[in-house]
């Protein structure tokens, strides 16, 4: 049983990366990124030579943690609606027995290409690294020295935002709708909340300045520069970043967790 449990569950999830791989919504996203990379990186850089070091280490922050988002979203946009164009995937909810085996095969594709594209994210940077700088091994450090605590938190953001997709995808099933929700959901979560301007007016008329971290502190992005206030994973889990990365991951599993029982219990048909 467990055999067959683990073979359904890869079968799944191999259909799943190859779908959305395929679709089109992915490709256009991840040629933005990479043009939204090169741009933000080499006009950065050349304008900003004295801090090299420091401003790579924001860069790589933004697009694992705040750029790669975006294609999270196209990631749990495609899963969903690729096998809904080939209704696929309502033939196989008639039958109880792989409902929960469709969800575990999207979640794990999802933790699959999420870790891909942080490969990807990461192979750019190394690479336009050794292009731009005549000795890459002073600038690398900066890169290799933060990269598993990188890791945990890209990871989580975007398998926050994959997982918020999925579930606004299952619970509104109009493909158009699903796209502006999930993309005014990103807005909200990644940017509004996440600047202090819009906390900062909420405080002021609450008269209230705890407003402003409880507010932010919903936003993905501010935890994740709050974990980076100690940039090593083993110190930011020993000081104040602790709370901060126990918290992402709290979201993201939580995120996890509703989109796996509303999947189970609503009809997508």
């Amino acid at each position: 049983m467990v055999v067959g449990f683990m073979a359904n569950l890869l079968s799944i999830t191999k259909k799943e990366i190859t779908d959305v791989v395929n679709s089109k919504i992915l490709a256009i996203m991840v040629a933005f990124y990479i043009v939204l990379f090169v741009l933000s990186f080499f006009t950065n850089i050349c304008n900003n030579t004295n801090n090299s070091n420091e401003l790579i280490f924001v860069l790589f922050m933004y697009s694992t943690c705040y750029y790669s988002t975006l294609v999270a979203m196209a990631l749990g946009y495609s899963s969903f609606f690729s096998e809904m164009d080939g209704k696929a995937i309502n033939t196989l909810l008639t039958k109880p027995l792989y409902r929960d085996t469709i969800i575990n095969g999207k979640l794990l594709s999802g933790v699959i290409l999420s870790t891909g594209l942080f490969i990807f994210t990461t192979l750019l940077y190394v690479t336009a690294i050794g292009i731009y700088f005549n000795d890459p091994t002073e600038v690398l450090p900066v890169i290799f020295n933060i990269l598993p605590l990188m890791f945990v938190l890209s990871l989580s953001s975007t398998m926050f935002f994959y997982s918020l997709t999925l579930l606004i995808c299952t619970a509104l099933k109009d493909q158009m709708l699903s796209f502006f929700t999930s993309c005014l959901s990103w807005i909200i979560l990644f940017y509004l909340i996440n600047d202090d301007w819009f906390a900062g007016y909420i405080s002021y008329y609450l008269n209230s300045p705890s407003v402003i971290y409880t507010i932010s502190s919903f936003s993905p992005f501010t935890l994740v520069n709050f974990a980076l206030a100690e940039p090593d994973i083993i110190m930011a889990i020993t000081t104040d970043g602790e709370t901060a990365i126990l918290k992402l991951l709290l979201y993201t599993g939580i995120m996890m967790f509703v989109t796996y029982t509303v999947f189970l219990r609503r009809d997508v048909a």
